[in-house]
């Protein structure tokens, strides 16, 4: 239950990281700093995910968070 919950906030993270970075830029959403903090957070998150995936046991589905690490 623990992985499973780990994956819904891991692609909770990566909608709102990608739709900040299209639509939040496009309508600027926040000023500029708060983009910066945003988008290194979020990435470092990212990135974070990619490394558990890249532990976790192969089958295939569960690793499908291999490539967030190589970010």
């Amino acid at each position: 239950m623990s992985d499973f919950m780990f994956d819904v906030v891991a692609v909770l993270i990566f909608i709102v990281h990608t739709i900040m970075a299209f639509a939040g830029i496009y309508y600027e959403v926040l000023p500029f700093w708060a983009f910066v903090i945003f988008f290194c957070c979020s990435r470092t998150a990212l990135a974070g995910v990619g490394h558990y995936h890249d532990h976790r046991k192969k089958d295939g589905i569960a690793d499908w968070g291999d490539c967030l690490f190589d970010m």
